[in-house]
């Protein structure tokens, strides 16, 4: 009785952590086919509203980061996502390859969210 007790306890355990894997296994694969990129959303208050949400995350996680601080993890989070135009826009901001009005926009935001 003891010994079919065991056996039983084992079958369901089995089964319980296969359901388990796979309910893992597919939250991590739907997970994964979310949007990272900026390239990856349909408009531009998705991209803002996942930005912001990020960036919220950022500063929860490490509260008395800098700006330059924020510019360096987005940096390597689209390097850790392949974010090839992300990383394009900011390389040719960098290096003063931007239309002049695109460039005093972005300055003005940075100066705002400096105050």
């Amino acid at each position: 009785m003891k010994e079919k007790i065991i056996n039983c306890l084992k079958e369901n355990w089995i089964k319980f952590s296969s359901i388990f894997l796979l309910a893992i296994g597919l939250f991590w694969f739907l997970g994964n086919n979310s949007p990272k990129c900026p390239e990856d959303f349909s408009n531009s208050e998705e991209k803002v509203s996942a930005f912001d949400k990020w960036t919220k995350n950022f500063y929860e996680k490490n509260p008395d980061a800098s700006i330059g601080d924020l510019v360096d993890a987005r940096n390597n989070y689209y390097r850790e996502n392949n974010c090839t135009e992300a990383l394009k826009r900011y390389n040719d901001y960098i290096a003063g390859d931007v239309d002049s009005g695109i460039k005093q926009m972005i300055e003005e935001i940075v100066d705002e969210a400096l105050k």
